[in-house]
């Protein structure tokens, strides 16, 4: 059955390969009975994208279940892409993008003298105003989301400190722009912890299709891109210490605001044709 499915995805990868724009469109009940499911599950979605992941094709947005519900109704439209689309993809716009008085509160001023004593309060003082100030509204903030993954026959749960959308985009409907981590206090100076947050980072772009993430200790600011053109695995597109993180903002702004990570999942659901 694993060989089957694994064949099913490849042939889903030449089809895309194929196509013009490198992105077709099918409806979640399409690709489930594609695989030959007639109900949808945690199990059997988990395995789909398990399978679609390992031929080098990207579903935008995610099946799996994240939180409680389905993001998606079962004849609303998933785009599938090549690998090939996201190192094309660049994600970076330019600064000027930037509202003018991003610092109007004198927040970035205050940063330095921050107290950070535990890992709720990196979320709380350090995360959540700095998610604020990079466009996401409350809306768009799903806090300790759930995501229903599996490996194999064993299921598993992943939960996201802070998974970011554009709740305003119904063409990003349960489109997962940035997954937001925190780390307790200078966890991430240690080089196997950066390599563990880049491990998650890549765990989480598969289950959710995010392809973005932002992690902090408190001390120092972190965003990884999975998948992105002459970046080698495992690096940053973007680290500051906190201090500098007022004089370095607009860069991150970049990489990660709702701006541009709207604009970069937007070109990925635009679909040419339909897959069969």
């Amino acid at each position: 059955m694993e060989e089957e499915h694994q064949s099913i995805a490849q042939e889903l990868r030449s089809s895309i390969l194929a196509a013009k724009g490198l992105t077709k469109r099918m409806k979640v009940r399409s690709l489930l009975s594609k695989f030959g499911f007639q109900k949808r599950s945690d199990a059997n979605t988990g395995l789909i994208t398990e399978a679609l992941g390992g031929a080098g094709v990207v579903i935008n947005p995610a099946i799996i279940r994240l939180g409680d519900d389905w993001q998606l109704d079962i004849d609303e439209w998933i785009f599938l892409s090549s690998e090939e689309v996201l190192l094309a993809t660049p994600s970076d716009v330019s600064v000027s993008q930037l509202t003018a008085g991003w610092n109007a509160d004198g927040w970035f001023d205050r940063l330095e003298s921050l107290n950070l004593r535990s890992e709720k309060e990196v979320e709380i003082k350090l995360i959540v105003p700095l998610l604020t100030r990079l466009g996401y509204s409350d809306d768009d903030r799903y806090d300790g989301m759930p995501c229903a993954a599996s490996m194999g026959s064993r299921k598993t749960t992943y939960t996201a400190d802070f998974a970011l959308h554009n709740v305003e985009e119904s063409a990003l409907k349960g489109q997962v722009l940035l997954i937001a981590e925190a780390k307790k206090e200078d966890r991430l100076k240690r080089p196997t912890e950066m390599q563990n947050a880049f491990r998650q980072a890549k765990s989480y772009a598969m289950w959710t299709q995010c392809r973005h993430l932002l992690v902090t200790d408190g001390r120092l600011v972190v965003a990884y891109e999975i998948l992105r053109a002459g970046l080698e695995e495992g690096t940053p597109v973007f680290s500051c210490q906190r201090q500098e993180l007022k004089v370095r903002f607009p860069e991150l702004f970049a990489k990660v605001s709702k701006p541009v990570l709207t604009r970069f999942y937007m070109k990925l659901v635009s679909a040419v044709e339909e897959a069969r």
